[in-house]
């Protein structure tokens, strides 16, 4: 079940081109008031004092960047009721794969060329779901070691290096289609993302 969206705005102007844009671009947006609901939801508002009693929040202003107000709100609407770990697999090549999952819900999957890039995406994926603890496995590659780096100067501590020797075996690729078919048939399902989901998975 996706989790509902409440708009709580000051800027009245602001609110309606949010609406707008989540009704256009996010598919199965579940927009409700406040009062109504009784379950985790996720709250956007331009109030920097604002708390969510049940849920998420995205606090923004009048210049928000939507592309990163939608990309975090699609993390967030695949969210379960309780995160205890977040999983986070690396596939470290020239081209980078990286997927987050949680409670085995793929949230976020990308391929990147730039280490810096990965560790901050990471990041503001960290800042939108607060999961109690973080793990970070990276494969064997290229950025490898770079990336390792860069991860623990962050501070993350459960970060270290996995054996990715079996991550391009045709059964595992074709299980893994299989068991993330919906939140991978609107990316583009390359072998660096079902890399990492492996990795990710390899825990």
């Amino acid at each position: 079940m996706k989790i509902p969206i409440v708009l709580d705005f000051h800027n009245k102007k602001l609110e309606e081109k949010v609406l707008y844009v989540l009704k256009n671009r996010v598919k199965n947006a579940k927009i409700v008031k406040k009062e109504k609901i009784k379950e985790k939801y996720i709250l956007i508002t331009d109030d920097e004092g604002k708390k969510s009693e049940r849920g998420f929040i995205i606090r923004i202003s009048d210049k928000v960047d939507l592309d990163k107000l939608i990309e975090n709100v699609r993390v967030l609407m695949k969210m379960p009721t309780d995160i205890d770990k977040m999983f986070v697999g690396i596939d470290p090549g020239k081209r980078i794969g990286v997927a987050i999952l949680c409670a085995n819900i793929l949230v976020d999957a990308w391929v990147s060329h730039d280490p810096d890039e990965v560790i901050e995406r990471i990041k503001r994926v960290i800042e939108i779901i607060c999961p109690e603890k973080i793990v970070i496995r990276i494969g064997r590659g290229e950025y490898s070691r770079e990336i390792l780096s860069r991860a623990l100067k962050e501070g993350f501590y459960d970060v270290r290096l996995v054996d990715e020797t079996l991550t391009t075996r045709k059964s595992e690729e074709e299980t893994l289609l299989t068991q993330f078919h919906e939140d991978l048939e609107k990316k583009a399902v390359s072998e660096e993302i079902l890399s990492a989901i492996m990795i990710a998975l390899r825990i």
